[in-house]
């Protein structure tokens, strides 16, 4: 079951990068080129989400599109808001995405 989309703001291009590749180095498969479809596996979790960079407003529009019963959209969004408001800071570190994972929820 889908989620509400939800949009973070004030994503430059180079965050943009930033979290593209934090999310690859942690084993995402991403497909497309804006829109994004980002498949994350974490374990026994699979979660699939849609990623649109708006360049002129600067906002990136996420929804998860396929999740475990298990996991709330909520929970979804604030591991994913965590993750991505590290990739703010200039001096990212290639860990983002790694350790995030959602063993927590159930």
């Amino acid at each position: 079951m889908p989620c509400e989309s939800f949009i973070v703001n004030n994503v430059s291009n180079e965050m943009k990068e930033r979290i593209l590749n934090g999310l690859e180095a942690s084993g995402a498969d991403i497909r497309g080129n804006n829109p994004y479809e980002v498949n994350l596996s974490r374990g026994v979790i699979n979660i699939e989400i849609e990623a649109y960079w708006d360049s002129t407003s600067l906002d990136l529009e996420i929804k998860v599109v396929r999740k475990p019963f298990l996991v709330s959209c909520d929970k979804i969004e604030e591991k994913l808001r965590e993750e991505i408001e590290k990739s703010r800071d200039d001096d990212y570190d290639e860990d983002i995405f790694v350790d995030m994972n959602f063993d927590d929820d159930y």
